[in-house]
């Protein structure tokens, strides 16, 4: 009799356990995907079930019959049921199988996803090995900023141009490469340009490029980021922003230009940008780009 009451009470703690198990936060859980099933019905053949000579849609390429049949992932109504038992189960990500641009899985990953936000399911992608994969085709199938990129911003006065590059690459004028990823700048003027890098500045003038000043870094250690951090740790501690060596203004002001490139390339188009406003002039589609939806509660007041 005992082990009579036992089965229904351990069944009820179990029922009780789902719930808490289903809405548990972090850390977060994925199960990974393929949409690349197809039938006859709604396909007109079969694909991946057929994997090792199997025929469907009895005998299938798999060591457990779906309870769905030989079904069809392009099937909304596959796809919605399938993402509501993996919601139930307390997985809140999908991992879909990617086979590049125009593959079967690639023009079914939008119903994936539309499928996936109906159950608050994140979507990801797993990135397989299809024909011609390399790091330079992958970031033209799912990159969202090329690897090299030129821009070009004009102002009243003066136009600023910004170039990235993302493969093997030499020296420019007299920064020259030294083996490893380099960065510098050149100022064009009417009467000279200047040339400036970690190890230090050059100034030419005149047709004949005479220089006229330069001088050496004086820092014991390139790349050393410890006193950036002191001082930003300094204004922390004293609550006050002219302890700053810099005002965060410059870094916001640096950071924009790059963020109004990778915008302007996304749209596809030049655009027009109100420096008071910081917005783009009439256009949405841009405007869209310089936040992001937050999740709460991580967001970013609209005044700081």
């Amino acid at each position: 009799m005992l082990w009579k009451l036992r089965l229904p009470l351990l069944a009820l703690v179990l029922l009780l356990g789902l719930p808490a198990l289903a809405q548990a936060g972090p850390p977060r859980s994925a199960i990974f995907f393929y949409p690349w099933y197809s039938n006859m019905r709604h396909d007109g053949g079969f694909t991946h079930w057929t994997q090792g000579g199997h025929l469907p849609p009895l005998d299938v390429a798999s060591q457990f019959y779906p309870a769905r049949g030989a079904y069809s992932s392009a099937d909304p109504k596959v796809l919605v049921a399938q993402m509501r038992e993996i919601a139930w189960t307390g997985v809140d990500e999908v991992v879909s199988s990617w086979w590049g641009k125009g593959s079967r899985e690639d023009a079914r990953l939008p119903a994936v996803i539309k499928a996936a936000k109906r159950f608050h399911l994140k979507v990801g992608v797993q990135l397989e090995p299809y024909a011609d994969r390399s790091v330079a085709s992958v970031g033209t199938d799912d990159g969202q900023t090329p690897n090299t990129q030129l821009v070009a911003f004009e102002f009243d006065d003066c136009e600023l141009q910004f170039e990235v590059r993302g493969l093997i690459t030499g020296g420019e004028s007299s920064i020259a490469y030294d083996g490893s990823n380099f960065i510098g700048n050149l100022f064009y003027g009417s009467e000279g340009w200047m040339s400036i890098d970690l190890n230090g500045y050059q100034i030419y003038r005149g047709e004949d490029r005479k220089m006229a000043e330069q001088m050496k870094y004086t820092e014991p250690i390139e790349w050393d980021t410890t006193p950036h951090i002191q001082n930003f740790l300094k204004a922390v501690r004293s609550r006050n922003h002219k302890d700053l060596t810099c005002d965060i203004e410059e870094g916001h002001l640096s950071a924009a230009l790059v963020h109004m490139a990778n915008i302007s390339y996304r749209t596809g188009r030049k655009l027009h940008f109100d420096p008071k406003a910081e917005r783009f002039v009439n256009d949405d589609e841009a405007n869209s780009y310089i936040t992001r939806k937050y999740r709460p509660p991580f967001v970013v007041p609209e005044n700081v």
